[in-house]
C-alpha cells in the first residue's frame, strides 16, 4: 500500500482531534472529521488495515484512530470499568448496572466484580468517547454537518466496487449520501445490518430499540449531543436506537448501505474473558440468541 495510504492524524485517548476527514469528493461543510474505533492487538492492527484500504476508496486523507480498550486485559468487568482511559463515573458504572439488550437485565442483580469483563462494555466506551469528540469539534463555528464513525471491521460494500476510471465510486455515493440527508435527521446508519429492509427512509419515534450494529453511521453535533445526554445503559449499537425512538432526533437509512460487516472475519467483542467462568451476562444471552437461530433454522429447513 506504501504512500497511497491515507495518513493516520492522531491516536485518541483522551481530547486530542485531526484536521478533519479530507474528503476531496466532499464539498467542504459536509463531511468532518473521520474516527474509527479499533484495538491495540494484533488481530485490531491487522483490521486496521482493511480500514487504511477502505480510506483510499473514499478519498478521506486523514481520520482519527480512538484506540478503545481490550476487555480480555481485566479480570472482570469491576476491573474493567476502573481503568484510566476511559473514566467512569459512579453514576455511569450504577447505570451500566441496569443495561437491557432484549432479554431482560444482563447483570441480573449482581455487582461488577462477579461479571467477567466484555467487549459490550469496551464498545460503549469506546463510542461514548468518540461522540464526545465529534459533538466538540461539530459544535464550533463553521464546522462540517457530519462526522463519519467507523469500527475497524467497517469495509467498503461490494455493490460499490465498480471500475469507474477517474471517479472514486464509494467516495461519490458517500457524498451523494450524506447531501441527501432530510435536515431534520442527525444519525445516518451506513452499514448493511442497522436499517434491515428499510431504505431510503427517515425513521423516527418507535424505531426499533434493538436495531443491531454500529460499524459505521454518520452523526450531526446534536446527534451527538442526544447520545450523550442517554444514561451510560446500553450496548452501543442500540445506543444509537435509543433518542430517536424516544423521538428527541430522528435517523436516516440510505438507499445504498456503503460498509458490510458480514463478512467472515474474527471477532473482538465475542473473545473469551481472561479466566474459565460460566457463561454469564452478555455471553450468556449471545449464546442463547445463537441457540435460537439455529433452532429457527432447523425448523425452517423442516418445514420445507
Amino acid at each position: 500500500l506504501g504512500a497511497l495510504l491515507p495518513r493516520v492524524a492522531a491516536l485518541v485517548v483522551s481530547t486530542a482531534s485531526s484536521n478533519g476527514a479530507g474528503s476531496g469528493d466532499a464539498p467542504p461543510g459536509l463531511l468532518g472529521d473521520a474516527y474509527v474505533l479499533t484495538i491495540d492487538t494484533p488481530n485490531g492492527r491487522a483490521r486496521l488495515q482493511g480500514v487504511f484500504a477502505a480510506m483510499e476508496q473514499l478519498t478521506i486523507n486523514t481520520f482519527v484512530r480512538v484506540v478503545g480498550l481490550t476487555a480480555t486485559q481485566y479480570a472482570n468487568e469491576d476491573a474493567e470499568e476502573r481503568q484510566a482511559r476511559f473514566p467512569m463515573t459512579d453514576a455511569m458504572r450504577s447505570e451500566w448496572l441496569t443495561v437491557d439488550v432484549g432479554m431482560g437485565p444482563v447483570h441480573r442483580g449482581r455487582a461488577s466484580k462477579d461479571v467477567p469483563s466484555n467487549g459490550a462494555l469496551a464498545c460503549a466506551l469506546g463510542h461514548r468517547h468518540i461522540w464526545e469528540l465529534a459533538e466538540k469539534k461539530l459544535s464550533t463555528p463553521g464546522a462540517a454537518r457530519w462526522a463519519l464513525v467507523l469500527e475497524d471491521d467497517a469495509r467498503i460494500s461490494w455493490a460499490l466496487n465498480i471500475n469507474s476510471p477517474g471517479v472514486s465510486v464509494p467516495a461519490r455515493v458517500l457524498r451523494e449520501t450524506l447531501e441527501r440527508v432530510p435536515a431534520d435527521a442527525d444519525i445516518v446508519f451506513l452499514d448493511d445490518r442497522h436499517c434491515g429492509w428499510v431504505r431510503s427512509s427517515e425513521v423516527g419515534q418507535g424505531f426499533n430499540l434493538y436495531a443491531t450494529g454500529s460499524t459505521a453511521y454518520a452523526i450531526s453535533a446534536r446527534g451527538a449531543a442526544a447520545l450523550l445526554a442517554e444514561p451510560f445503559s446500553h450496548n452501543a449499537d442500540h445506543w444509537l436506537n435509543v433518542p430517536i425512538h424516544s423521538g428527541r432526533i430522528r435517523g436516516f437509512c440510505p438507499a445504498i448501505p456503503i460498509f458490510v460487516h458480514n463478512f467472515p472475519h474474527a471477532s473482538t467483542i465475542d473473545q473469551p474473558a481472561p479466566r474459565a467462568a460460566p457463561l454469564a451476562g452478555f455471553a450468556q444471552i449471545r449464546a442463547t440468541r445463537s441457540r435460537k437461530r439455529l433452532h429457527d433454522g432447523e425448523a425452517t429447513a423442516k418445514q420445507r
